[in-house]
């Protein structure tokens, strides 16, 4: 009767191979990690203050005094369409928190105006914003001579009830534009009288 034999050292791989098999075994086993079941909080995203540049090629910059001439306002020069008895004022509102709506109030000389509204979420970093202040607010003097008047814009996450303070503290950005009103017999203003 014929018998097989093994080849040499084929005992010793069986060996090793199922000692190896064990080591790595008892190994994953007393590496075991544990299963977090609780939820994790995150903290709230930072709330950053937003801030107002000038858009580029802006008819009123912010860099500008503004010139507001109550003579061609309402009637144009050369009979066409009329000229609006308005100023309209360009700019970026920048704010990192992309998503939080923002609000704009809007004085005239230190009093607040009907022209209050959102500036809305953007999934840019600059959301363009704009807003036309009506030359009602931007009279004479009442001696008839030509005045200044300071228009800011005021922009903040939420502001207290009434205020112009913003419920956050230091959650505001501000612009100003100081604007001359002139007419035909008036063309100059004394900057120094223009309101604080």
């Amino acid at each position: 009767m014929l018998r097989e034999t093994s080849r040499p050292g084929s005992a010793l791989a069986s060996f090793l191979g199922v000692s190896l098999r064990c080591a790595a075994l008892g190994l994953a086993l007393s590496q075991m990690a544990c299963v977090v079941t609780d939820p994790i909080a995150f903290p709230d995203e930072a709330n950053v203050p937003p801030s107002i540049v000038s858009r580029a090629l802006a008819a009123n910059p912010l860099d500008k005094i503004v010139r507001f001439d109550v003579d061609q306002s309402g009637s144009s020069p050369d009979g066409g369409a009329p000229v609006p008895n308005e100023k309209t004022f360009e700019v970026y509102v920048r704010d990192p928190n992309l998503t939080q709506r923002l609000q704009a109030k809007i004085f005239v000389d230190g009093l607040g105006t009907s022209l209050d509204r959102e500036v809305p979420p953007s999934a840019q970093l600059a959301r363009p914003f704009e807003f036309t202040v009506a030359g009602s607010f931007l009279p004479l003097t009442a001696e008839g001579s030509g005045a200044c008047h300071k228009v800011e814009l005021l922009v903040s996450g939420e502001f207290r009830f009434g205020s112009r303070e913003p419920l956050v503290d230091d959650d505001l950005a501000q612009a100003v534009w100081w604007v001359r009103s002139i007419d035909s017999g008036h063309t100059t203003v004394d900057m120094a009288l223009c309101p604080r």
